[in-house]
């Protein structure tokens, strides 16, 4: 058996994105136990996974010894930082396969990939499969995944019965952590408003952690009724995605709830920003989805409500 650790410690779209190669490994080479180092924000993403054997998260005061202990045969850096490096090299995993171009690359990988993720013009999904062409061969992403339990489901249904929301509904996620520019709240308001009365469809919004204030503001703007409902608190992540996986549309900025709308295989409606987290990179993988991307010299919130609802209408035929 080849046991194996791919470390992907950062946020939930890119641990989403780096299911491809997760489920690459698993297909390719045979008797694999795959392990994955994450954080531990972003880890329910693997929950539920039939690829993923171990979970293993940088936080754990004890993760030198948990690595060290498992004996891993080979090392896939993928999100490369010092301390998950530090961790890797000193737990004596013999293949340790990292991007070429950090500086500790050759103090602490024996295997060095040229790879410039911000100049290379590749997918994010595609990028983390080049890392493991010696392992797997040419891939390209195709899909991402994401597994929900049964019980998630059930409770899902549950709460959309519960509100009136039996079937073809669309959410809106006002959040984001900040990796990418979005929407205002009130462009998100007047949006939801224009959807509801344009489409006849019910809207669920939703949005993330410590971001009472972006709620609040969307609150003032929105006249609400039967066919809107706002989501109280915000939902723990998995509970958001088994609603998720009940909707017709997912209309959001991007953020890794985008990137599990995709998995799910669910119509995404998506705002992007100029630069940084652009799509050509950042795109939901595997899904029919609409991106509308900023104009250079614009502002997010310059993208018309007629625009966008002719795109969704677009969307949803």
């Amino acid at each position: 058996m080849k046991k194996i650790l791919i470390a992907r410690t950062d946020r939930i779209g890119d641990l989403i994105l780096t299911t491809p190669l997760i489920n690459e490994i698993k297909k390719n080479i045979k008797d694999s136990f795959i392990a994955v180092l994450v954080s531990d924000y972003a880890k329910e993403i693997l929950y539920n996974n039939p690829d993923v054997d171990l979970i293993l998260t940088i936080e754990d005061k004890k993760i030198y010894e948990k690595i060290k202990k498992e004996n891993f045969d080979i090392a896939l850096i993928v999100y490369p930082r010092f301390r998950v490096a530090l961790a890797i090299f000193l737990a004596g995993i013999k293949e340790r396969i990292g991007t070429a171009y950090r500086w500790y690359s050759p103090l602490f990988f024996n295997k060095n990939i040229k790879i410039h993720r911000k100049n290379s013009n590749l997918h994010e999904a595609d990028l983390n499969l080049l890392l493991a062409k010696d392992l797997i061969g040419e891939k390209k992403a195709e899909k991402v995944f994401y597994f929900s339990t049964e019980a998630e489901r059930i409770r899902a249904d549950e709460y959309i019965v519960k509100i009136g929301f039996k079937e073809n509904f669309i959410i809106i996620f006002i959040g984001g952590r900040g990796s990418a520019d979005n929407l205002s709240p009130e462009k998100y308001a007047e949006l939801c408003q224009a959807i509801n009365k344009e489409t006849g469809k019910k809207i669920l919004v939703s949005y993330g952690i410590f971001e009472d204030e972006k709620i609040k503001r969307f609150i003032k703007k929105i006249r609400v009724n039967a066919d809107i409902h706002i989501i109280e608190n915000p939902l723990p992540i998995r509970e958001l995605a088994a609603l998720i996986e009940q909707c017709d549309v997912f209309i959001s900025g991007s953020t890794g709830p985008m990137h599990i709308a995709a998995a799910l295989g669910k119509k995404t409606l998506s705002f992007f920003p100029e630069k940084g987290a652009v799509p050509s990179r950042w795109a939901p993988v595997g899904n029919k989805a609409v991106i509308l991307q900023q104009k250079k010299g614009e502002k997010m919130d310059d993208f018309s409500i007629e625009f966008i609802i002719e795109k969704l209408k677009t969307l949803l035929n």
